[in-house]
């Protein structure tokens, strides 16, 4: 299998966005106003739900909510097994905690992030759409990162004893930890900059809400959409938004810069 979803990883990298922007236009965006965003807005946009759709949103907002708590949970639950009562208490609070935001999240978040009508074109979609585009481009460099570890680590790891979740987990991540956070922050620069495939699937809309259903803009788009036909103070505005496009991903890329420092300086020590 590896060779075929090395391929298709490298197939789907290589794709134009704009052909990601068509596809979503015209297979995702009626797919999501037919299916998914009606069962959005039923279960999650309703302010007077129904029993079954409080239900659904409680189980999803606790599970929203402990995500947070997963550090607390990693390395302390064997602790735990053994009888270490506080570390038993904090996740009693924790999962207690959740329980409660979870239904404030229900009834006050919830309701503001999916209501509208399911027109199919909107942030939501957008997102998925740009997330499909990207993941194969960052999937791709990890691919080409991870092949660069030395066979005989690997091997001898399997020779302790390591499964093959250790061999990752304490093998290859930390050989490619630099390389990793500079792929997925590569991948992240790409986004913040996409045009094309976030016009078509995004409604180009400047009445801004909540609400992940409805259209919006982003300053990409609302370049590509309106500079051709710009004079003056408005096109003044767009080069500003565009200016404002490159000190985001400026700082983005310093913020990796930065990591990929910090994290050579712990390998040094």
């Amino acid at each position: 299998m590896r060779g075929p979803v090395g391929a298709a990883i490298e197939l789907l990298a290589a794709i134009p966005s704009i052909i990601y922007g068509m596809w979503g236009l015209f297979v995702f965006v009626p797919f999501m106003a037919t299916y998914i965003e009606p069962w959005l807005s039923d279960y999650f946009g309703d302010t007077s739900p129904s029993g079954g759709a409080q239900a659904v949103r409680l189980v999803i907002g606790t599970l929203i909510l402990l995500i947070p708590t997963l550090p607390m949970f990693y390395g302390a639950l064997h602790r735990w097994v053994h009888g270490i009562a506080l570390t038993a208490t904090a996740m009693v609070l924790a999962l207690s905690l959740s329980g409660a935001l979870s239904y404030v999240l229900m009834f006050s978040v919830l309701p503001n992030l999916f209501n509208g009508p399911p027109l199919g074109l909107g942030l939501l979609t957008a997102g998925i759409v740009l997330a499909v585009m990207i993941l194969p481009f960052i999937s791709s460099v990890m691919r080409e990162v991870f092949q660069t570890v030395p066979a005989r680590l690997k091997e001898s790891s399997y020779a302790l004893g390591s499964t093959t979740w250790e061999v990752v987990w304490d093998i290859v991540l930390p050989y490619t930890r630099s390389a990793v956070i500079g792929g997925i922050f590569l991948g992240l620069g790409r986004a913040l900059g996409e045009t094309m495939a976030v016009t078509f699937v995004l409604g180009n809309s400047y009445n801004l809400t909540a609400s992940l259903l409805m259209p919006g803009t982003s300053i990409s788009s609302s370049i590509a959409n309106e500079f051709n036909e710009a004079v003056g103070l408005h096109r003044s505005a767009l080069i500003a938004l565009g200016f404002l496009l490159f000190v985001v991903t400026f700082i983005v890329l310093l913020i990796a810069r930065f990591m990929l420092r910090q994290l050579a300086r712990k390998e040094g020590r």
